[in-house]
């Protein structure tokens, strides 16, 4: 019984000392839960949330009117975002 006791104290012991040197590890009240699609950051005194609702594979050189399909891909694998 002793024994149980002595890990209680010390594991409390323990949790407060953690979260008053490193109070960043430690949750509060405005934590908000990470949600899939919903990305909240803080920029100065505002509150930042950016919303992603998937993705739509389209044609490139259908949804890209008045250019050049030769130079976009060239442009595309130089910047290394073509497969």
């Amino acid at each position: 019984m002793f024994f149980r006791l002595m890990i209680a104290v010390a594991t409390t012991v323990l949790t407060i000392v953690t979260s008053c040197l490193f109070p960043a590890v430690s949750l509060s009240k405005s934590a908000i839960a990470q949600v899939p699609g919903v990305y909240p950051f803080k920029l100065g005194d505002f509150t930042i949330t950016a919303f992603s609702d998937g993705t739509l594979p389209q044609d490139l050189h259908t949804l890209l009117s008045n250019t050049n399909p030769t130079e976009d891909d060239r442009n595309l694998r130089q910047t290394g975002l073509c497969l």
